[in-house]
């Protein structure tokens, strides 16, 4: 065998090959769609005039941010279930070595007096609206029905308040820098 491993390198190679002219055609496709964009934007642009199109643009990007924190408290929400999760991406099984996590705790229903639950029970609908929910409360301060409860949790949810303080500073920065533009208009 020495020929083998020349013939596994070259393989490699065509794919690497392949791989960056596909890059490089996946970029001539963005910057096309851009010119057409361009094009589509100069054509509202005659229809509506170019105050209304500053406008629209305002709102566009406005709508874009918000689909970026979305899909950021989305994430975030994807990873506090896995961080808190036992055998999750930070912590053991709970049964193993008597760590707690937020999602084996009992839990007393408000509506129910005397019915208790964990989060790990739950449909997962139910799991990802509230760990949504977690996320957004954590944005603005801290939600009162989960803490974290061990070391993982509670330095993933500090190092989450960091991120959330500058996403949410950021955010009101775009707001008012939008609206005070299309006051302006």
């Amino acid at each position: 065998g020495g020929g083998g491993g020349a013939t596994g390198s070259t393989a490699r190679m065509a794919k690497l090959t392949k791989i960056a002219k596909l890059a490089r055609f996946l970029r001539l496709m963005r910057l096309v769609k851009l010119l057409k964009l361009d094009r589509v934007l100069d054509h509202i642009e005659l229809q509506i005039g170019p105050a209304w199109t500053a406008m629209l643009i305002y709102w566009m990007q406005l709508l874009q941010w918000l689909i970026t924190v979305f899909f950021v408290c989305h994430w975030n929400a994807c990873i506090w279930w896995i961080v808190g999760k036992p055998g999750g991406l930070l912590g053991n099984d709970s049964d193993e070595d008597g760590e707690k996590h937020w999602t084996t705790e009992w839990r007393r229903d408000l509506g129910q007096a005397e019915v208790y639950y964990r989060w790990l029970d739950r449909p997962e609908r139910q799991q990802y609206l509230f760990c949504l929910y977690w996320t957004l409360g954590v944005m603005r301060t801290m939600p009162s029905e989960v803490h974290p409860v061990n070391a993982a949790e509670r330095t993933y949810t500090i190092i989450y308040m960091f991120v959330a303080c500058s996403i949410f500073a950021v955010c009101i920065t775009k707001v008012t820098t939008m609206f005070n533009k299309i006051s302006e208009k």
